[in-house]
């Protein structure tokens, strides 16, 4: 069943949307309809155009674009890119998402295409969801240092791995969100809050050619002083946590234990992260843990 339903005022903003689409494009993307014509459900309007536009608007871009390849690679990046748009569609329309023209947008069509580029070539659900959820938060931000760093974290999505996209969120977590002193009143809360944000986010495979990558990436830059993964926990958790060593934190949460070789290279502390590198951050965090963190918070 399509996730599509008759809504006049999604059909309203996609007229505006794509009203000036010259009569040779509609044509061309109306040719490419038959291998996808039971994706959606048809939503006429007097310009004779449908939300099956917009959608082939965006493979339009894609198939016009990516370099050609031999057949059987050619079908999978198109099954892939297929794949993507339809989630972006999906998570666009479950929330209600009205402001279609923004596809129209010169740079949202450079970074959408650097999406699928990158999705056509590596093909992993892990970065299909992270491009979902960035290209979702794009398309809805207007020109800010918001946008740039969405970009910014689109197109690193090329240059890392998913192992990664913990690592991010794991050096966001201890560098980004210290608490205010009334918010940890026990030592049990701050064992909660070391099981809820920090344990699900701890990836051992993380070496430091890993952190390099990342600031190759664009994603971190280096720190002029590191801090130990002990440092990072006491400023993180304030005053009760005072005088509070790596193994005593052990001691509170024994699967820190993970994070051994981390504190001792302060490869945790190496690095501080860009823009981009929060944007990736957030949107893994947000996939992983099913809350919302609203990105605007840390970056406007």
């Amino acid at each position: 069943m399509s996730w599509f339903v008759d809504n006049p005022i999604i059909t309203a903003a996609i007229i505006t949307a794509v009203a000036g689409i010259s009569v040779a494009i509609i044509n061309k993307i109306r040719s490419n309809k038959k291998r996808r014509e039971n994706s959606y459900v048809s939503i006429e309007n007097n310009y004779g155009l449908t939300v099956k536009d917009v959608f082939e608007l965006s493979m339009l871009l894609f198939d016009e674009n990516f370099p050609k390849l031999q057949q059987i690679a050619c079908d999978t990046a198109e099954r892939r890119v297929d794949q993507l748009m339809k989630e972006v569609f999906h998570k666009l329309s479950e929330n209600d998402y009205r402001n279609y023209e923004s596809f129209t947008d010169p740079d949202t069509q450079y970074v959408l295409f650097e999406a699928q580029k990158n999705y056509a070539r590596i093909g992993d659900d892990a970065l299909k969801d992270l491009l979902v959820s960035l290209i979702y938060d794009r398309v809805n931000c207007e020109k800010s240092l918001l946008c740039v760093a969405l970009n910014e974290a689109i197109i690193a999505t090329s240059k890392i791995l998913p192992k990664h996209y913990d690592h991010i969120t794991l050096l966001f977590i201890l560098h980004r969100t210290q608490h205010g002193e009334d918010e940890f009143r026990t030592i049990e809360d701050v064992k909660r809050d070391i099981e809820d944000s920090i344990l699900p986010f701890i990836n051992e495979k993380i070496s430091y050619h890993d952190s390099l990558q990342m600031l190759s990436a664009g994603v971190a830059n280096k720190r002029d002083i590191p801090y130990g993964l002990d440092s990072l926990l006491r400023m993180k958790y304030g005053s009760i946590v005072t005088g509070y060593s790596f193994k005593d934190f052990v001691l509170l949460v024994p699967e820190l234990y993970k994070l051994s070789s981390f504190n001792e290279n302060a490869l945790l502390g190496l690095i501080e992260l860009t823009n981009s590198g929060v944007a990736i951050a957030l949107s893994n965090y947000n996939i992983k843990t099913n809350k919302h963190l609203s990105i605007s918070k840390w970056i406007r």
